[in-house]
Formats: C-alpha cells, sequence, structure tokens
C-alpha cells in the first residue's frame, strides 16, 4: 500500500512535471529557449530530472534507477539550479539589469516588461521553488534514505577514502553540467556585464559551494552530531540504519 506521503510526493511530480514541460514546449513554439544560454540548459536539465524520477517512482524507490538518479544526479541538478539563480542575481545587479531592458520593447526586444519579467522568473527563480516542493513533499525522506545507505555501503565494502571521494563528488558534481556547456558557449561572452567575469564566475561558485556543503550536510546529519569533517561520518550513518528497519526511520 503506498503511504500518505508517497502518494504526496508522486502527485506533486506529476504535476511540477506537467508544468515544466509545458513551459518547456512553450518555450521551443515560441522560439524563447535560446541553445547559447545555460539557463535553458539547466531549465530543460531539471526537467528531464522530473520526468525521470517520476518514472524512478512507479519503479519502487529501492529500484536502481531510483538510487542511481538520487545518488549521483540530484547533486548535480539541484547544485545546477542554485549556480544559476546565484549567477543571474550577481549579473543583473552589476550589469544594473540591461540584460531585461533589452529583451523588452524599451531596448531591441519584443516584449512588455510584465512578460519578460515574468519568462525570467519562471526559468530563473521557480526552478529553485518547484525543487523545495518537491523535497518537501516526500523526495527529501527518500533521497536522505537512499544516500544514507550508499554511504553505509562504502562504510561496509571499501576503505574510508571511497565516502571522502563521493562527498567531493557532491560538492563539486554541479559544475559538469556548466563545464559541458563551456565546451559550445563562451558564458563570459553570452553574459557580459562590463565587469571581471573571473571575480564574477569565481564568488557565484563560492557561494555555490557552500550551498553544497550546507546540503550535504542537511541530507546526511545525524541529531546531536555536527558531522560535516567528522571522519566517522559513514561509520555513524552505519550504525543508525542498522537501528531502523524503515527507512523513513532512519536516524538521521
Amino acid at each position: 500500500m503506498i503511504d500518505g506521503l508517497h502518494s504526496l510526493t508522486l502527485i506533486t511530480l506529476i504535476g511540477v512535471t506537467l508544468f515544466r514541460l509545458t513551459i518547456s514546449v512553450g518555450l521551443f513554439v515560441t522560439k524563447a529557449l535560446h541553445s547559447n544560454r545555460y539557463t535553458y540548459w539547466n531549465y530543460l536539465l531539471q526537467t528531464v530530472f522530473y520526468a525521470v524520477l517520476l518514472f524512478a517512482y512507479t519503479r519502487g524507490r529501492k529500484s536502481y534507477l531510483f538510487r542511481i538518479l538520487t545518488i549521483y544526479l540530484f547533486p548535480v541538478v539541484f547544485g545546477s539550479v542554485f549556480l544559476v539563480f546565484l549567477f543571474i542575481i550577481i549579473i543583473l545587479h552589476i550589469s544594473g539589469g540591461w540584460m531585461l531592458v533589452e529583451a523588452t520593447t524599451l531596448g531591441t526586444g519584443t516584449l512588455n516588461i510584465g512578460a519578460v519579467h515574468t519568462a525570467d522568473a519562471i526559468v530563473h527563480f521557480f526552478t529553485v521553488v518547484d525543487f523545495f516542493i518537491v523535497l518537501v513533499a516526500g523526495y527529501l525522506y527518500d533521497a536522505r534514505a537512499s544516500i544514507a545507505h550508499f554511504l553505509e555501503y562504502l562504510n561496509r565494502h571499501h576503505d574510508p577514502s571511497h565516502c571522502l571521494a563521493y562527498r567531493i563528488y557532491f560538492y563539486l558534481s554541479p559544475a559538469i553540467p556548466m563545464f559541458i556547456y563551456t565546451l559550445f558557449f563562451n558564458p563570459f561572452k553570452e553574459y557580459p556585464t562590463g565587469k571581471s567575469p573571473f571575480l564574477i564566475a569565481v564568488l557565484a561558485l563560492i557561494i555555490n559551494l557552500l550551498v553544497m556543503i550546507w546540503l550535504y550536510a542537511a541530507m546526511t546529519r545525524q541529531r546531536h552530531h555536527s558531522d560535516i569533517f567528522d571522519s566517522n561520518h559513514c561509520s555513524k550513518i552505519s550504525k543508525n540504519i542498522k537501528k531502523s528497519k524503515n527507512p523513513r526511520q532512519i536516524n538521521l
């Protein structure tokens, strides 16, 4: 029997995925989807993640697909979403918001200010909002359980360096899609600000790294322990798993 929280997770994922697919089709039809802008890479990546995650839930929370998505792709997508969210704020602040103005009838665009503001909110800020909605709806519990079991597996079958390697991957993996993007486009050319592009990039990456460190701590924390840099981190998670048969009741 599907419990209430699992039902809420599925319903939320269905709603978010349908909304995302509708927006994606709308962006394509109206030719507003520009492949040279990382914003749309990020938007489509997150949309695909939702769709595949929804399918994975139908296969079961213990399925191989669900675990792969959660353990390896979840940090990539979450981090990329926050990177775009932070980066666009920094760019608009430094450039005086010229990117938005240029897209309106006040600049060289054909849209009014309201339409541009709405589009900007959907592709830059709602991405963070709907991710938290999915997490709160139940995915947070399932993701924490999957990552905890994975760390327990590493602790049982591998040396501590594997646990450390995954932690480093978790922190830095959001840069993977951005790196792939830079193979085709120059982000400093696509997002000019008139200021030092490297300074802006470094600032955004540092803030994003802090977000990922916080996320890892939130996904793996144990009550009464501040274990973000604890060398016995995997061992403590392993002990908690052994105490509970229900993954939703793991004392993380």
